[in-house]
C-alpha cells in the first residue's frame, strides 16, 4: 500500500475527530444557552407573581381608601348606613374583589407563560445535547468509513486491482 494512502487516511481521521468534537461541544454550548434561558424564564415567572402581589396590595389599599371616603361622605351627609348607602359600600367591595381576582389571574397567566417557556427551553437543551452526541457519533462512523475506503483503495491499488 502506498504511504500517501496512510497519510490521507490519518488526516481524514484527525479531521473527523475534530469535526466530531466540534459537534459535541456545539451541542453542549447550545444546551447551556437553553438552560440559561430556562432559568431566566423561571425568574420572570417569579417576578410576574411578585408584581401581581404588589399590584394587588396597592389596589386593595385604594379600595379601602375609597370605602373610607364613601363612609365619610355618608356620615357627613346625615344619610343612614342602610339602603342605598349600604349598597354603595357593598358594591364597592364586590367590584374591588373582582378587580383583585383579575389582577391575580393576570399575574398567574403571565407566570404560566414564562414557566411554559422554561419548559420549552429545557426540552431544547435536552435536544441540543442529544443532537451533539448523535452528530459527533455519526461523524466518527462516516470518517471511519472514509478511512476504510482509502485504505482499501490503497491495498487494492498496490496489488494492481
Amino acid at each position: 500500500m502506498c504511504n500517501s494512502n496512510y497519510v490521507s487516511a490519518a488526516f481524514t481521521q484527525v479531521a473527523g475527530a475534530v469535526t466530531a468534537y466540534g459537534q459535541r461541544e456545539a451541542g453542549r454550548y447550545n444546551a447551556a444557552v437553553a438552560e440559561t434561558n430556562a432559568a431566566l424564564a423561571d425568574m420572570s415567572a417569579q417576578d410576574a407573581l411578585a408584581r401581581g402581589t404588589a399590584e394587588e396590595s396597592r389596589y386593595r389599599m385604594n379600595i379601602r381608601q375609597l370605602q373610607g371616603r364613601q363612609r365619610a361622605a355618608i356620615g357627613s351627609s346625615g344619610i343612614e348606613r342602610s339602603g342605598t348607602a349600604l349598597q354603595a359600600l357593598t358594591d364597592t367591595a364586590a367590584i374591588g374583589e373582582l378587580d383583585l381576582l383579575t389582577i391575580r389571574n393576570n399575574a398567574a397567566r403571565e407566570a404560566f407563560g414564562y414557566r411554559t417557556q422554561g419548559l420549552n427551553y429545557r426540552a431544547q437543551a435536552r435536544l441540543d445535547r442529544f443532537s451533539g452526541r448523535v452528530g459527533s457519533f455519526a461523524t466518527i462512523l462516516g470518517t471511519e468509513a472514509q478511512v476504510a475506503q482509502q485504505v482499501g483503495a490503497g491495498i487494492t491499488g498496490s496489488f494492481g486491482g
